[in-house]
């Protein structure tokens, strides 16, 4: 049986879970983002269910945003089960430090409906796994942005970056999650 039956799911988020393929060593955030934003086939053991004619069919999920939020928060997954074990992967997701205007990116990778030319985000800060699998450290990094320098926040302790190696600190293999702001707000 075949219906062609639509069903549109508002499901509110600032939250991009971007999947991290394990086999690449190094990867940019705009190719994270079309991964995220590709339709997926719904199939085999994933089909979806119709409710239209009761049964699970095939069926094709598609991943957009309605509007860009203020804040985006960036989730790259970064650990991937195997059985009973737990593996964190290492490759690193290259990411801007300073404005990244996603909205091109994810319009591109089919996904922003109604999407504002022009508008950019800027970094916030960057939370940090530092560890391995079965365990490990947070570590956030935030930019002052009175001062516009880069603090690092390790429980108790907080120093700054020196801007000579804000890179490499910032972006490499520990970065977990990013937090974007609109720039068109207040920054």
């Amino acid at each position: 049986m075949h219906t062609d039956f639509v069903r549109l799911v508002h499901q509110p988020s600032t939250l991009l879970e971007t999947p991290t393929p394990n086999q690449v060593k190094r990867i940019d955030i705009d190719a994270c983002i079309m991964n995220f934003a590709r339709p997926e086939l719904l199939d085999g053991t994933n089909k979806w269910y119709c409710e239209q004619c009761h049964q699970k069919t095939e069926a094709v999920k598609y991943t957009y945003l309605s509007r860009e939020p203020e804040h985006l928060i960036i989730h790259l997954r970064r650990f991937k089960m195997d059985n009973t074990q737990r593996t964190k992967l290492t490759h690193i997701v290259k990411f801007p430090l300073g404005k990244f205007n996603f909205t091109k990116v994810f319009h591109q990778g089919s996904g922003l409906r109604n999407y504002e030319r022009g508008n950019k985000y800027q970094l916030q800060s960057v939370v940090q796994h530092q560890g391995n699998g079965d365990g490990g450290h947070y570590v956030t990094y935030c930019k002052d942005q009175g001062v516009k320098e880069w603090y690092q926040y390790d429980d108790s302790r907080v120093s700054k970056v020196h801007k000579d190696r804000k890179k490499e600190e910032i972006v490499n293999s520990n970065s977990y999650l990013l937090i974007y702001r609109r720039r068109d707000k207040k920054l």
